[in-house]
């Protein structure tokens, strides 16, 4: 979300209206076979230390994400990308994309560039300055939008163990009176999940039974070395989404001709990661099953992973609403494709269905997911609750994972 403060695309999405809008673009056309794509820059862009934001910029920022290890997955539709001037832009698909504005609001698709070894940004918000522990966020004074009202926005990191992880409560302090005050438990969109891998040593289904049902999330919680109230701010997850019930429940005996065998398990380092990887490596050593963890950067993790690895561990959050967001997570996840089973084939032909139009986003996806779920390649673990406890008012829209629109925001000092 700060990434999306910090910089513009040729589009975004609107959080309240629920769509996709212009941003760095004034608008666009495109042909009617949606093949190819016009874009119109508005007057007069600008970067953060003042020089020309031009077609050329974009078309940089682009052909990168088509050569990206990781991003091509979902760029790979690109044939052609042409400056035709400062302000137009023509990109030319291989093939149909009805939803080609909406994929260029992902966040992998914001345009900066970079000048000797400093980010150069093009959002309503600059980095000041940033450690460890604290980020400063100024005004860009070249943005062009509407400025923000605050000039400066500082966000501070507190240690969990200070927090009550419970209940991770927002304010938003408008100036009006007489508002009631509104409690929104949600669940983010998103999910702590297992992926099996179809090259591992637990490929038989009747292994992948098993570990679907031994590895039980209040199980595994008990297992691990979680600060008590940090538990509270997780629920047991049924599918990778909400609202998603894939997960089968399987009450099978321990195969004990399989026992005593050894397992790797990969995972990137985020904390909370660590902590249930402790409570699977405990599980799984009941049933005389020693797993040794992998943990990895996130960087690593995604673009150079182990190998020899049995069982993956990680999670994701959308943060906005768009079924576009959905599919371009799932389209370009490296994870994913360590599944057995065809996964990359099935997902190739999802792609094509969504880019024909012939179905939904999050319709397409939920049918490719529940499959695999169901045969226990992909096993859900937790989701993560977020209370925004708020006061709504027109001068702060929050996303979906509870972050301010600073450059919306506005508070009374008195």
């Amino acid at each position: 979300h700060l990434l999306r403060q910090c910089f513009s695309g040729l589009t975004r999405y609107d959080d309240e209206l629920n769509r996709v809008v212009p941003d760095l673009a004034h608008h666009w056309t495109k042909s009617e076979d949606a093949i190819e794509w016009c874009f119109y820059l508005r007057s007069g862009l600008k970067f953060s230390d003042g020089s020309s934001l031009e077609a050329i910029d974009i078309e940089r920022c682009i052909n990168a994400l088509v050569r990206s290890p990781v991003f091509s997955r979902i760029y790979s539709g690109i044939a052609n990308i042409q400056s035709l001037d400062k302000q137009r832009l023509r990109i030319t698909l291989k093939h149909a994309d009805i939803h080609f504005a909406d994929l260029l609001s992902h966040t992998s698709a914001l345009i900066y560039k970079s000048h000797k070894g400093k980010l150069i940004y093009s959002g309503h918000w600059l980095v000041k300055s940033h450690d460890d522990f604290n980020l400063v966020l100024k005004v860009n004074p070249w943005y062009h939008g509407f400025r923000p009202v605050i000039d400066e926005v500082n966000i501070m990191r507190i240690e969990s163990d200070i927090l009550d992880m419970g209940r991770i409560q927002v304010f938003y302090q408008g100036m009006g009176n007489g508002e009631d005050k509104v409690s929104e438990p949600k669940i983010e969109r998103g999910s702590c999940f297992l992926v099996v891998d179809g090259n591992g040593r637990f490929t038989d289904e009747e292994d992948r039974v098993f570990l679907n049902h031994v590895l039980q999330p209040v199980d595994i919680l008990k297992n691990t070395s979680h600060n008590k109230k940090m538990n509270l701010a997780l629920s047991v997850a049924q599918g990778l989404l909400p609202g998603w019930y894939h997960r089968i429940l399987d009450i099978v005996p321990p195969i004990r001709h399989k026992m005593h065998r050894e397992l790797t398990l990969a995972t990137f380092e985020q904390p909370e990661l660590e902590k249930h990887a402790e409570g699977i490596i405990s599980i799984l050593e009941r049933y005389g099953i020693r797993c040794k963890v992998v943990t990895c950067s996130f960087q690593t993790f995604y673009t150079t992973p182990p190998s020899n690895v049995d069982l993956w561990l990680t999670n994701f959050v959308l943060d906005d609403t768009n079924d576009c967001s959905l599919n371009n997570w799932l389209q370009c996840e490296p994870i994913l494709e360590r599944c057995g089973n065809g996964w990359v084939q099935d997902k190739q032909q999802v792609a094509m269905e969504i880019r024909d139009g012939l179905n939904s986003s999050e319709n397409a996806i939920e049918r490719l997911v529940r499959k695999f779920t169901h045969a226990r390649w992909l096993i859900p673990l937790v989701y993560h609750r977020v209370d925004h406890e708020q006061i709504r008012h027109n001068s702060a829209f929050s996303n979906e994972l509870g972050w301010v629109n600073f450059s919306d925001a506005w508070f009374d000092i008195r």
